[in-house]
């Protein structure tokens, strides 16, 4: 279940009193959550209505309410008052992602692109966010493995999850029956082989990022699919034959990897 925004803004930042426990400040969230031209300091509910009389695009700076549709852009001229998707862009946001956002469970969207986040990216936005569509962490500051299988078991509508450009570890996971569309893991520190279970994206896929990490073995994984834009270079462990979709997609790049070349 959701709740509505002009609930639930009340609750996010009382929450967060000075500091919240993820790491996020008060002011940060203030500055997240409040437009230039909107004044809410004394935290009305009637007054902080980011979402406003059937506005699609909300009242507020960062914040969209696209009403009930599945999937992150669409509408259907439908409208609930929900808070939907997120653009937290370029904000320079220190800490970690505030588990307090799980207030706003109907987001299809989450942008928090190009911030100072650190931390594991968190099991708890696949629990909280069902109807994700787009998960947008790139550019950003965050270690540790990516999700496991079962946190891509969650999200059926996922369509887009980017990651690059942070300091990730470990092996590409199992995706489950996730729709990716778009898939960005590149810029990043994992190792290991492309397993066989990436072939289940192959109905959906057509944007993956992969270079500049210490990936290795063949792209066996990868024949058959039909990608518009692919990037592997910077992998010096990739080797064997490229397969078709590959070799033709746009980006594709062997530089520093050994692919052409017997494994």
């Amino acid at each position: 279940m959701g709740i509505r925004f002009q609930v639930s803004i009340y609750s996010l930042l009382h929450l967060a009193g000075k500091k919240t426990p993820c790491g996020f400040s008060r002011d940060e969230f203030y500055l997240i959550f409040s437009s230039r031209n909107w004044d809410c300091s004394s935290f009305s509910a009637a007054a902080c209505d980011p979402c406003g009389e059937r506005q699609i695009f909300g009242n507020w700076d960062f914040v969209y309410c696209r009403g009930p549709s599945k999937g992150k852009d669409n509408e259907d001229g439908k409208y609930d008052g929900y808070v939907t998707n997120f653009h937290f862009s370029d904000l320079k946001l220190r800490g970690s992602l505030p588990e307090e956002l799980c207030l706003f469970g109907r987001a299809r969207e989450i942008d928090f692109d190009g911030n100072r986040l650190v931390g594991a990216i968190p099991n708890w936005l696949s629990t909280c966010f069902k109807d994700l569509a787009e998960l947008d962490l790139s550019f950003n500051q965050l270690d540790g493995p990516l999700p496991s299988r079962s946190f891509f078991t969650e999200l059926k509508s996922l369509e887009e999850f980017e990651v690059g450009h942070n300091g990730l570890d470990g092996t590409i996971p199992d995706f489950a029956d996730a729709p990716l569309r778009e898939l960005d893991l590149g810029h990043n520190r994992l190792t290991g082989g492309l397993p066989a279970t990436l072939s289940k994206l192959r109905p959906t896929l057509t944007a993956l990022t992969l270079d500049n990490n210490d990936l290795s073995g063949p792209l066996g994984a990868l024949a058959g699919f039909s990608l518009f834009r692919v990037t592997v270079h910077n992998n010096a462990g990739l080797c064997g034959m490229v397969p078709a979709s590959v070799k033709y997609a746009n980006g594709y790049d062997p530089t520093g990897t050994k692919l052409g070349q017997p494994c």
